[in-house]
């Protein structure tokens, strides 16, 4: 299987320290999840992606700037 088109271009994993991007991707962008990719099935729809879309289609938190997620 072959890498995802938009791996190198995906503005999703600047927010993750490398161990944690490494899991996503090789689920994901490298993996056997890459057709189930929230973020490739739109642009693939020609729709616009969140910047906070996940592959698993749920949305990162929003993180407050003294590092604390948000309560929702």
């Amino acid at each position: 299987m072959s890498d995802c088109d938009v791996l190198h271009h995906c503005p999703v994993w600047g927010n993750f320290q490398s161990h944690v991007r490494a899991v996503w991707i090789n689920n994901y962008c490298k993996g056997p999840r890459r057709e189930r990719c929230a973020r490739l099935q739109l642009i693939r729809a020609g729709q616009p992606v969140a910047a906070d879309l996940l592959p698993n289609g749920t949305r990162m938190p929003v993180r407050h700037t003294d590092g604390n997620s948000a309560a929702g």
